[in-house]
């Protein structure tokens, strides 16, 4: 039978050689579709003759253009070099298809290409065991990296979530102002990428001011819904039970201790936000009483809502202010343009647990002496550990009683 204390030793060292893996992964991944994109689009701006002479006109490099918006359509920025957004590729199919693809990799699809990548990195490695231990334990090592029930749940509700917004700003939307000027065949793609921007990244595409009364609200409440799925699945996996080290189905696996996490962190986080919302919306009808008194309907309550809830769910959307390229926020004054960037703050940062998450703990260093025999600390010593400190563990005996009757040897070599 194998030294319980190499066992667990061993077990660390997997753990560290994966997450040198996850590192190289993700970069690989990240740098690879930006590269991508950037590539596209350059040979687009090139080529093109329409978006060649549009460029030329706005007096944008084709290499400025390239680069800039793959990068901020990936990191959900919404910022574009043209004041009217994407709005000019409105009758386009190829940038909307492209920087559509790339808003939702960098947000809510972003932990399923992670896990896509290594499960096919599995299947194609020499070092199989690595990423097979990625995946067995995909939040040991990195935050957004799920097991296969939450990446597959992130997946259905994007795609659900996604599809029935286009469908009800087609239904909508179809004969009014908001599709004025766009193709026919174009609706279809200009709706799908104003879904899938409206939800995190801020591009627009179309008008979305004289956008119906209802779909405006939906845009509210999918906004203010944004964060949720990837915020559930990192707050109900980030409990890792001491055991998941050595048994594979208490946590990976698991079904149980993540729905019995679900509810409880949904009910919470919709309870805090609603209160920094309805906070943010309170002070700032405060402070503009006088603007919407005499503005009326160009400096409504809604519109106040609309900025309230784009900034708390970072997406950046507004409904304008007239002949001007300013957002509508543009109009606060400063209290209430200081209370939006309060809100985005708290909003950036909602998604968080609680406590230091388990994928970026690294070594505990809690001292031994009071834990462990002097056989045991003389097993230590002679592998070479430092026997001040524990390489994660605080309770080593109970463990590798555990070790014993669990272990399976599995070694992974670097």
């Amino acid at each position: 039978e194998k030294d319980p204390i190499k066992v667990l030793l061993d077990r660390n060292r997997q753990e560290y050689i994966a997450l040198r893996k996850i590192v190289v992964v993700v970069l690989a991944s990240v740098f690879t579709i930006k590269g991508v994109a950037i590539f596209m689009l350059a040979m687009y701006g090139t080529f093109n003759d329409w978006c060649h002479n549009f460029l030329r006109e706005r007096d944008v490099s084709v290499v400025w253009f390239a680069f800039f918006h793959p990068v901020t359509a990936f990191n959900d920025n919404g910022f574009a070099l043209f004041t009217d957004g994407v709005v000019p590729f409105v009758n386009t199919l190829f940038v909307p298809l492209v920087l559509g693809f790339l808003i939702p990799l960098g947000n809510v699809a972003f932990p399923l290409l992670i896990y896509s990548v290594v499960a096919i990195m599995k299947r194609v490695s020499r070092k199989k065991k690595i990423y097979e231990y990625l995946l067995l334990h995909p939040r040991r090592c990195y935050t957004h990296l799920f097991p296969w029930e939450q990446t597959k749940w992130l997946t259905v509700s994007f795609f659900t979530i996604t599809f029935i917004q286009m469908a009800l700003f087609l239904a909508l939307d179809w004969d009014r102002p908001v599709f004025d000027g766009v193709k026919t065949g174009y609706r279809f793609s200009a709706s799908l990428f104003q879904s899938l921007s409206t939800r995190s990244a801020g591009f627009t595409i179309v008008n979305i001011a004289v956008a119906d009364s209802a779909m405006l609200v939906i845009f509210v409440v999918l906004m203010y819904l944004t964060p949720y799925p990837v915020a559930l699945s990192l707050r109900t996996t980030t409990k890792i039970k001491e055991s998941s080290i050595f048994k594979k189905s208490d946590i990976d696996s698991g079904n149980y201790a993540y729905r019995k996490e679900f509810l409880g962190q949904f009910m919470h986080l919709v309870a805090r936000d609603l209160l920094w919302v309805l906070v943010g919306f309170l002070i700032i009808s405060i402070a503009e009483r006088d603007k919407i008194k005499s503005q009326g309907a160009d400096f409504s309550m809604f519109k106040i809502l609309f900025e309230v809830v784009s900034a708390y769910g970072t997406v950046g959307l507004s409904l304008g202010w007239r002949n001007s390229s300013v957002g509508f926020s543009g109009q606060f004054t400063v209290l209430s343009k200081l209370v939006i960037c309060l809100l985005m703050l708290l909003g950036r940062h909602r998604g968080l647990p609680h406590a230091v998450d388990r994928a970026i703990q690294l070594d505990s260093r809690k001292k031994l002496r009071l834990k462990l025999s002097e056989q045991q600390l003389q097993e230590l010593n002679d592998l070479g550990i430092d026997t001040r400190y524990s390489v994660e563990l605080g309770d080593l005996k109970r463990k590798t009683q555990l070790m014993h009757s669990v272990y399976r040897d599995e070694s992974i070599d670097e």
